[in-house]
Formats: structure tokens, C-alpha cells, sequence
């Protein structure tokens, strides 16, 4: 895809898909908010468990979102396709300790999926949550626009 149709989409998808090293890999969903101005994405997940031991020793992390909107059949299994659209991040997490960006964070995550814009969430209740923010450095797009294509 385009940069701009892929920073697009990584804007307004719902769910992403955390990926880190963990003993092995290790893939979480999460509700995010992207940012294309800075190239930041961020995450809000509890203080402690399995993601942030694992994040504290490595912060290289790997993020995805997709969207399948249909199969398009064809005469042999070969030549069926798909219509999807995808972006897959790569970047260096870091946590955000401090309590006014934090509830910063936060707020841009609830205004996401709320559609309500405002100072919602404070300092104070950030406190009891750990922020995640992945700085990218890389992002790729790809899109399947069902186009079946004979198989040799």
C-alpha cells in the first residue's frame, strides 16, 4: 500500500497485535492509539505480567494490524485469493512512567474509541496503569485486492 493509505490505516484499525520475545515469541491484542506525527503508537496494559517482564528485557517489538474483507474463489484452490489489507510495524518500546502523560496517553486512547475528545482520565487514575509506547522504525502496508491469477 501507498505510506499514506498505510499510516491511514494503522489510524483508524481497531485492534493491533503486540508481538515480543518473551522465552519465545509472544502475541498480544490491543486497543492503541497511533500517532503519524511523532511515529509513535501507544498501549495501556497493567504494572505487571508476562508482556512487561518481557518488554524490560527486550524493548524491539513487532506490531500488526489487518483487515480481511473477503475470498475470492476460483476454478482450482491455487488461484483463490484475498482481499485484505495489512501494516506491520517494527520499533522500540519504552514505558511512560510519568503520571500527566500517561493520563495523556490514555485520554487519546478513550477519544479513539469513544468518539468523545476531552480530559477524561487524570493523573491520579493514570497511576493504577503502565503506558506503552512503541517509537517506529519501520512500517510497511500491503493490500490483496482479489485479483485471481492463473496457476502454472
Amino acid at each position: 500500500m501507498p505510506e499514506e493509505e498505510t499510516k491511514n490505516f494503522l489510524q483508524t484499525s481497531s485492534v493491533g497485535r503486540l508481538g515480543i520475545i518473551d522465552s519465545g515469541p509472544y502475541v498480544i491484542p490491543f486497543l492503541y492509539y497511533y500517532d503519524p506525527k511523532k511515529g509513535e503508537i501507544l498501549l495501556h496494559c497493567a504494572k505487571k505480567g508476562r508482556k512487561i517482564d518481557a518488554l524490560k528485557s527486550s524493548g524491539d517489538v513487532c506490531f500488526e494490524v489487518d483487515e480481511m474483507k473477503n475470498v475470492v474463489s476460483a476454478n482450482i484452490p491455487c488461484e483463490y485469493d484475498l482481499v485484505f489489507r495489512s501494516v506491520v510495524v517494527f520499533g522500540d518500546a519504552s514505558f511512560v512512567d510519568e503520571p500527566q502523560k500517561k493520563a495523556d496517553a490514555l485520554n487519546l486512547i478513550f477519544s479513539k474509541y469513544s468518539g468523545k475528545s476531552g480530559k477524561n482520565i487524570d493523573s491520579k487514575t493514570a497511576e493504577g496503569t503502565q503506558i506503552v509506547k512503541i517509537k517506529i522504525t519501520s512500517l510497511t502496508g500491503k493490500e490483496g485486492k482479489g485479483v485471481v491469477i492463473p496457476y502454472p
